[in-house]
Parts: structure tokens; sequence; C-alpha cells
């Protein structure tokens, strides 16, 4: 049986720590992460992020 891995992180604004959370997410390889605290509207979170995160699953 395989175990779900889950990982969230408060981020306090994902434009601030993109230098940190890509190589995060790289080393965590969760299946689900909860980002709390974006401070970004969904269009512009898939604007900077979408290709980055499709990209690795």
């Amino acid at each position: 049986m395989r175990s779900v891995r889950i990982a969230t992180w408060n981020v306090n604004s994902v434009k601030q720590r993109l230098p940190r959370l890509l190589p995060w997410l790289d080393e965590r390889r969760p299946d689900v992460v909860c980002l709390q605290e974006t401070k970004l509207t969904d269009d512009a979170f898939g604007e900077l992020l979408g290709e980055e995160l499709a990209a690795r699953g």
C-alpha cells in the first residue's frame, strides 16, 4: 500500500517565497500541497506558478 504525502506551508506571499517554494516542492515531492496566505488571486497564482506546478505534476 502506498501512502499519500501531504505538505502544508503558510507562505505569507508566494511572490516573496518563490525562490524557496520551488526547491521545497522538489525536495518534499508531495502528492498534495496546501499553501496558505498566498496573497494572490487565483488568476495571478496560475500565471505565476501554473507552468511550474504543471511540470511537477
